[in-house]
């Protein structure tokens, strides 16, 4: 419950950072709300 809330929060500080990785890599890590 609260692991989905801050996956969110989480998402939207580093949702930056994790499309500038996401580039780098090739694809998210994490992210169970893309799909």
């Amino acid at each position: 419950d609260r692991l989905l809330e801050t996956g969110q929060m989480y998402e939207r500080i580093l949702g930056r950072r994790l499309r500038s990785e996401c580039i780098t890599t090739g694809r998210i890590p994490k992210k169970p709300t893309g799909r």
